[in-house]
């Protein structure tokens, strides 16, 4: 929590020390869309692999864990563009960004599903080109940069058939086999933090000197593992060894641009 806190402080010291400069524009989105997860699950062979005894489990071969669907995605983003030439800005803000997963795991003759949702505080870096009109009152800006990232909150989504959440919230009375924590506690899912890039484009339509509405597509790509990397099987090993799962998400953005 001191680390969130820390980076929304940064934030709002990075919006006080630029309050003096000229031509600030602010801005406000709001972006539906879809988040693309990407699953790499190397050690995908059944849990009683290789064991003479059933109940001899190897747990880091956890099955076979995939991705089922993409899912949905919003976001809300509030900017702030600082100038840096005729064209050319340094924007930064703060984005509140809810992404979804889908997954399943199987594991010998067992197969489940389940959703999962995190909601998560970005702060963008980003430069952003705004194009001499193109008709009357219309030009195009298009940004590109990187994007910082900390979770907010997580959550399950119907029932959990795919069992890691059961396996954070040390869930063994749900799940016998697969509900136990290796650190025997439960913790977090997902990554607190993330990192990115992030491409935009859009058209800008000027409906006085200093109001302007947009409309266009952003994607957004994070790097980092989104499994909590001090998540363990029972026997101790990293979940997060054997299971990788990063996410992109592609929006349409509409919103508005404000010139002080």
């Amino acid at each position: 929590m001191k680390k969130k806190l820390t980076l929304l402080f940064s934030l709002a010291g990075i919006i006080c020390l630029s309050s003096f400069a000229q031509d600030k524009v602010l801005s406000a989105q709001i972006s539906p869309g879809y988040t693309y997860a990407s699953v790499s699950d190397p050690i995908n062979q059944p849990s009683n692999a290789g064991a003479a005894d059933p109940d001899d489990r190897c747990y880091s071969c956890d099955g076979f864990t995939q991705k089922v669907s993409n899912e949905t995605a919003s976001a809300l983003r509030l900017g702030i563009d600082f100038p840096l030439g005729d064209h050319l800005f340094f924007g930064t803000g703060l984005w509140i960004v809810n992404k979804g997963i889908h997954i399943s795991n199987r594991d010998g003759g067992y197969y489940g599903e389940s959703r999962y949702r995190a909601t998560y505080l970005t702060l963008p870096l980003l430069f952003r080109y705004k194009t001499n009109e193109l008709t009357d009152n219309l030009s195009l800006l298009f940004s590109a940069g990187a994007m910082i990232e900390t979770k907010g909150s997580e959550r399950l989504v119907g029932g959990d058939g795919a069992h890691y959440w059961n396996l954070s919230n040390n869930r063994s009375d749900l799940d016998p086999t697969r509900g136990q924590n290796g650190n025997g506690r439960n913790m977090a899912l997902f990554s607190p933090f993330d990192f990115g890039i992030h491409f935009g484009a859009s058209a800008l339509y000027q409906l006085l000197d200093n109001l302007g509405i947009t409309a266009g597509f952003s994607y957004s790509r994070s790097f980092v593992n989104m499994i909590n990397p001090n998540l363990l099987f029972q026997d101790g090993t990293k979940v997060s060894d054997s299971v990788t799962i990063t996410n992109a998400v592609m929006t349409l953005n509409l919103g508005v641009r404000y010139t002080l």
